[in-house]
């Protein structure tokens, strides 16, 4: 079992740093609507299968979509491990073009043994991006029109999992997070010959800050020394999310309302096989 201080510090330094870092950057049209772009939050060895993780379970690998997956580390293994991605986009519409160089966070986590069928690990995943900057212009029967739309900010969430071998090849995992960030969007429209009283900006303000469940399941079984193949299951189950929803209106003067208006998580499922040939060749499928 990896000692107390190195688990502590481990444990701070993801914290700290994964807080420092847990920033929006993207620039996508796209993520106007519903929580923004939704995050890949696969490890390195899912992304190199194309995103694949329900069934994967690697003792040398974090793999938190699948928290029954913790109990394949030995107990002289202590995982740390962090991602980020770089991203090139090209983006036209109406005769206008952009690119948009991205730099994100991905995740930063660790992994190690509690006894000797108990696993552990911590981490911190972006679940959505939202940033984007449009603009259009329109002239109608001689009054002219520009809207602007901007948005940012994103939701997070920083997870503690715990994994159990309740067989010989049967795991189960759950994932408790704590679910939190904060997105803003904004409407200004302008009519630039006409009475500024018709010209007024609108901004859309939600946080959010609660909790998400992740629970997981694998069944490995080993044909022999060289062959075995792994079936994996996950769950979240549907969630409201304790939201504050604001729309603030600027005009000729300003309003804000708060808004009864609740988010939530749907319930979302899915299942993975993989087959492994003497730990050097890993077919799989979710």
């Amino acid at each position: 079992m990896v000692g107390f201080k190195h688990t502590l510090c481990a444990l701070l330094l993801t914290m700290v740093t994964g807080m420092a870092i847990a920033q929006n950057n993207t620039n996508s049209p796209y993520t106007r609507y519903g929580y923004g772009d939704l995050s890949d939050q696969s490890f390195g060895n899912s992304k190199a299968m194309g995103g694949i993780a329900f069934g994967l379970r690697d003792g040398a690998q974090i793999n938190p979509l699948n928290p029954a997956s913790y109990t394949a580390i030995d107990s002289l293994t202590f995982l740390f491990e962090g991602g980020v991605s770089l991203q090139n986009m090209n983006v036209s519409g109406g005769g206008v073009k952009l690119n948009a160089k991205n730099s994100s966070f991905d995740y930063l986590a660790m992994q190690f043994r509690l006894h000797p069928r108990i696993a552990m690990s911590v981490g911190l995943l972006p679940f959505s991006n939202v940033g984007y900057s449009v603009s259009d212009s329109k002239d109608e029967n001689g009054v002219s029109q520009t809207r602007s739309f901007t948005g940012d900010g994103g939701l997070h969430q920083l997870y503690g999992g715990i994994g159990v071998k309740v067989l010989k090849n049967l795991s189960l995992g759950v994932n408790a997070s704590y679910f939190w960030g904060a997105i803003t969007r904004s409407l200004t429209q302008l009519y630039p010959n006409t009475a500024s009283a018709y010209s007024y900006i609108r901004q859309n303000a939600v946080s959010v800050s609660d909790y998400k469940l992740d629970f997981g399941l694998q069944y490995t079984q080993e044909f022999n020394k060289k062959h075995s193949a792994t079936i994996g299951a996950v769950y979240s189950p549907k969630h409201k999310l304790n939201n504050d929803y604001t729309i603030t209106t600027q005009a000729s003067t300003t309003n804000s309302n708060d808004l009864d208006a609740t988010l939530e998580l749907p319930n979302m499922f899915g299942v993975g096989f993989t087959y492994n040939y003497d730990r050097r060749l890993t077919v799989g499928v979710d």
